[in-house]
């Protein structure tokens, strides 16, 4: 007899069973698909739009929540990996129990490429990042602990961050961090900061800089 409370998740040929009232308790997106689905005939729903790595990742978070859960609860700092997988369904099913749990993860463990997962999703609220451990972590995977070593392919990378972002991790630079750490990045964030307002004064100089000459 068939569990009318499964929903097989696709991709590929890879396949994850998952309780419809799981899913359902994560977002009013997928509480509406699934309740107004047909429930005499197997649920399917095909996910390669994404990574595989996203699905088994989004899977393993909604889970969290569900009674008869086996796999125990993982650690904050396996978690805090998951995020960057995890957040384009958490992202595009509005699953805002799960963000916020995601971005209270990040708060205790913070890690460079998930906080910035968020941030690209969620480019408008960045008021979560409040810790100046988040902060320095960004500031650490920007210059790679170098005292001279801005990565062009970084510096590319945040000149597309959130303005308000940018703003925070310079004001933080130049008035909140610890002695042992200013030194090593007050010279090169300020060669960041001018970088950052040039592209936003003159797109072009973007262009001109990753050698798309026309």
């Amino acid at each position: 007899m068939m569990d009318d409370d499964l929903v097989t998740l696709m991709h590929g040929s890879t396949q994850w069973l998952v309780r419809a009232s799981t899913l359902r308790n994560c977002s009013a997106v997928l509480d509406s698909m699934l309740r107004d689905s047909d429930h005499t005939q197997p649920r399917i729903m095909h996910m390669n739009d994404v990574d595989e790595s996203s699905v088994d990742a989004f899977v393993r978070v909604a889970k969290l929540s569900s009674y008869d859960s086996r796999d125990g609860f993982p650690s904050v700092d396996t978690l805090s990996k998951l995020t960057v997988d995890a957040m384009p369904l958490v992202h595009k099913y509005d699953c805002t129990s799960l963000l916020q749990m995601l971005k209270f993860v990040q708060q205790k463990k913070p890690d460079a490429q998930g906080i910035m997962s968020i941030v690209s999703h969620e480019p408008e609220s960045i008021a979560w990042i409040n810790d100046d451990s988040m902060l320095l972590c960004l500031l650490k995977n920007i210059f790679h602990d170098k005292y001279d070593g801005i990565l062009s392919e970084r510096l590319a990378n945040v000149a597309d961050w959130p303005p308000a972002l940018l703003t925070k991790l310079f004001s933080y630079t130049m008035f909140d961090l610890e002695l042992r750490d200013l030194e090593m990045l007050r010279a090169p964030f300020a060669s960041l900061a001018l970088e950052c307002s040039d592209v936003q004064n003159n797109p072009r100089a973007r262009a001109r800089r990753s050698g798309n000459h026309g």
